[in-house]
């Protein structure tokens, strides 16, 4: 079997994690229609080609805020936007939101051929002896050299936006302020690739990396037998 190794090493980041739904445009605009006047939900649901579960929730969410209030009238419950929430809508200000902010530590593996990253889980770091020990079995191990050097744990601000979307595991998480964390030991070893599973790598491994992992995979030519000249 073949494998091609990538010198790699692990690093945790911390990242600060601003939580908490954001408003949509629907939601603004069911605020802005009760401005003037109160509504039923089945009017408001009607008006904005949405649900009553979902309208229901956005109007309880606005109520918290105190955005919206209700009353009690003959054809049931009636919406209307308050002086606060009318206020923000007549100024066009954003509707008030209060994320909850929060510390996250997550761990990548970064390769050293083209300083991709992944999350650790996803890619697992193998230790040097491994590839001893798949050489004394009789597999064809091929190790790509270290190509790009710098200081380990080092990023850029574009390989920092994407460790900052890859910490993000909801839609509602804003992700920023990454760092690395220094007191945690490091580990250094390598990224595995089995050649006949280059193609299954994650799909935002990049074309480069995959580019480096096909052409290692590559049958190697066999030399030419030499020309005997007769005489």
């Amino acid at each position: 079997m073949m494998w091609i190794a990538i010198p790699a090493y692990k690093v945790t980041f911390q990242f600060s994690i601003r939580k908490g739904k954001s408003w949509s445009g629907e939601e603004r605009f069911i605020l802005s229609s009760i401005v003037k006047s109160a509504n039923t939900l089945t009017a408001l649901a009607s008006e904005c080609s949405g649900s009553r579960p979902q309208v229901s929730a956005s109007l309880d969410r606005m109520m918290r805020y105190g955005l919206v209030e209700s009353s009690l009238a003959l054809g049931g419950l009636l919406y209307r936007a308050t002086c606060k929430g009318a206020e923000l809508i007549a100024d066009g200000r954003p509707l008030p939101f209060f994320p909850v902010v929060q510390a996250r530590r997550v761990r990548f593996l970064i390769e050293g051929a083209t300083l991709r990253s992944f999350l650790s889980r996803e890619v697992p770091l193998i230790p040097a002896t491994w590839l001893d020990e798949l050489q004394r079995r009789g597999d064809d191990v091929r190790q790509i050299p270290l190509k790009r050097r710098g200081r380990e744990g080092f990023v850029s601000e574009e390989q920092l936006e994407r460790l900052c979307g890859l910490a993000a595991r909801a839609r509602d998480e804003v992700v920023t302020n990454g760092y690395v964390v220094h007191d945690l030991p490091r580990e250094s070893g390598f990224m595995m690739v089995a050649a006949d599973a280059v193609g299954q790598l994650p799909r935002d491994a990049g074309e480069a990396l995959r580019k480096l992992l096909s052409d290692a995979a590559a049958p190697t030519p066999s030399p030419r037998a030499p020309s005997v000249k007769r005489a």
